[in-house]
């Protein structure tokens, strides 16, 4: 009679380690495939569609003109737009119309002029240049003059002031007479090469805009836009 209770109680412990080990495996089976699901949705993104992508790349480029590819020498068109020497990217805003004076690099030398006006009255120009002897702001406000002046006119050197990433000296030079008034900010840059780098924005007198207020918009938007490389 022992032997088939204990025979008995033997089968029962069976029954429940086999049902018992049943019951884990499938939990396992549904818990895993729910994990692997959540690990491939975190990992992979959803990609962007090919007309955003080229939307993004093309407006990446606009306005930008590349000297010696789409712009030359004595080319001229109006504002907005940014044209790109190799030595600086010079912004020209709307309301502008502008003219590539002069342009040329050779290795990590180079020069760039771009003359700009509102319609056919010519405002001044900006131009960016390594071929300047000089080495501090000082040095630039005195080339300024040197360049400008002849010895002929009257010429003022004036106070800083900061546009962008760039300190600028104020230089005015006229006649004699206070007629045929000329405005500069000059600025002295020292590239990561060493290479020192000339800066000069003119304007003509007239109004607000045409002496260099500095509280005009239209001188804002040229220097804060100017990008050295």
């Amino acid at each position: 009679m022992r032997n088939r209770y204990f025979t008995l109680i033997i089968i029962v412990v069976l029954i429940f380690s086999l049902t018992a080990c049943g019951t884990k495996k499938e939990v396992e089976k549904v818990e895993n495939p729910v994990q692997t699901s959540k690990d491939v949705v975190a990992e992979v993104e959803p990609e962007k569609p090919a007309e955003e992508i080229e939307k993004v790349e093309e407006e990446s480029d606009e306005g930008l003109l590349v000297v010696g590819e789409t712009i030359n020498k004595g080319d001229s068109g109006s504002g907005p737009v940014k044209i790109d020497s190799g030595l600086t990217q010079i912004f020209i805003p709307e309301g502008l119309d502008y003219n590539l004076y002069m342009s040329f690099v050779d290795g990590n030398t180079g020069s760039i002029r771009v003359d700009f006006g509102i319609g056919n009255r010519g405002a001044g120009h900006i131009e960016v240049t390594t071929t300047r002897m000089i080495k501090s702001l000082d040095d630039a406000a005195n080339e300024c003059i040197r360049m400008n002046d002849f010895g002929t006119l009257k010429s003022e050197i004036g106070d800083e002031v900061i546009y962008g990433d760039l300190t600028y000296k104020y230089v005015t030079i006229k006649e004699t007479d206070e007629t045929n008034v000329k405005y500069y900010l000059v600025a002295y840059y020292k590239r990561s090469d060493d290479k020192d780098i000339y800066v000069e924005l003119r304007t003509n007198g007239g109004d607000s805009y045409y002496k260099m207020d500095i509280d005009d918009p239209l001188v804002g938007e040229l220097l804060k836009a100017l990008v050295l490389k």
